[in-house]
């Protein structure tokens, strides 16, 4: 795919994001919406065809995480403007429940008081579906999933409305992209060390870990989202009118790397739905059913395979935090966290990139800085 052409003699700054899941669409909007002229390239032959496309697809809170506070605050402010950017791409809704299992690493009291905190309701009830004994405490809250199809047409009329121009089979370098805009912006997710290599930037410690999240064919089972906290248990959420996707702690992650670079091959991933040999679906589904009777009869139909890439290290606290970072006095490095955070994220690089330029950000014109603002932010 050629390069997206760019005005020889611009007015304002040109940013090239690399990369059009979520967060690169959502930093493109951002951008775009700003003054700023921005292309967004994606090797795909799509938009929003990556791990977007291939997760439990729930727009987090922060109930989910009543172990880090940070990750927890970032998904609840987040929520809102997602919800206000990409609401229209929220599929019907179900009841969202968190039960929380004897064991759990956070107790029913615990919770609750995380709950308070972020000042969200959790309302106690009983769910019948549950396995007498599984769970201590059930709770609904008020969350939300997304339609990834939708999601991506809606993102598509955005772009489109934006005129943001778009360039998919990008398969030259990163480099060019570098030559052709005064910033670049690197929200590849997976491949995010090896683009930084070809801007020559220097690579992040990333954990790689590849996934499997089964759909099972559930006719008889009502709808539901549970998630069960907090420890080696399962989340279970609606795909599609009878079925349910279902992921374990312990077995839907097939294997764990710490490094600069991605192990994980194309070919390991497959298209969206896969048949894969070593399937965990037999494990996955025993450690589900330890919750959930009704899924004795659920029938494994294919599996969402991706790939996750987190901070290394963050087992004990479980954070999932979004990092920004100025990889160089004109890139920035995106390593994206939960999806909640994305239109945040792209209100940070416009206000980043603003700074140095001294560009007007909605009729306002900001003063260029003194020195360069360089580290890294967690959104």
């Amino acid at each position: 795919m050629s390069m997206p052409s760019q005005a020889s003699h611009r007015a304002v700054a040109s940013v090239g994001v690399i990369g059009a899941g979520i967060f690169g669409v959502s930093i493109a909007l951002e951008l775009a919406g700003s003054g700023f002229a921005v292309s967004l390239y994606e090797k795909s032959d799509d938009i929003l065809t990556g791990a977007t496309a291939r997760n439990l697809f729930r727009v987090h809170r922060g109930y989910h995480y009543p172990r880090d506070l940070d990750t927890a605050h970032s998904a609840r402010d987040g929520y809102l403007s997602f919800a206000q950017t990409f609401g229209a791409a929220f599929a019907t809704a179900v009841p969202h429940h968190y039960a929380i299992a004897p064991t759990s690493r956070t107790t029913a009291e615990q919770f609750e008081a995380h709950c308070e905190v972020l000042g969200m309701s959790a309302r106690p009830v009983a769910m019948p579906d549950l396995v007498p004994g599984s769970v201590s405490a059930c709770y609904e809250v008020d969350e939300a999933y997304y339609d990834a199809d939708l999601l991506r047409r809606i993102a598509w009329e955005k772009l489109e409305a934006a005129r943001v121009a778009v360039a998919l089979r990008y398969s030259g370098p990163a480099r060019q992209i570098a030559r052709a805009h005064d910033f670049v912006v690197v929200a590849v997710y997976g491949a995010l060390n090896e683009v930084l290599r070809d801007l020559r930037c220097p690579p992040i410690q990333l954990q790689y870990e590849l996934c499997e999240v089964p759909v099972v064919h559930t006719p008889a089972m009502n709808q539901l989202s549970l998630v069960v906290l907090d420890g080696p248990f399962v989340s279970i959420a609606p795909y599609g009118h009878d079925h349910h996707i279902l992921y374990d702690v312990v077995y839907s992650v097939h294997r764990r790397y710490v490094g600069h670079s991605s192990p994980v091959a194309a070919q390991d991933l497959g298209t969206p739905m896969s048949h894969i040999a070593r399937t965990r679906f037999r494990s996955i589904l025993s450690s589900a059913q330890r919750f959930l009777g009704p899924l004795a009869n659920a029938r494994h139909v294919g599996s969402l395979v991706s790939q996750r890439v987190i901070v290394p290290g963050v087992e004990e606290t479980d954070a999932r935090p979004t990092v920004v970072t100025w990889a160089s006095p004109t890139v920035i490095s995106v390593l994206s966290g939960k999806v909640c955070t994305s239109v945040e994220t792209g209100r940070l690089v416009v206000a980043w990139i603003s700074a140095r330029t001294g560009q007007a950000v909605n009729g306002a014109v900001l003063p260029r800085p003194a020195a360069a603002v360089d580290g890294a932010n967690l959104v």
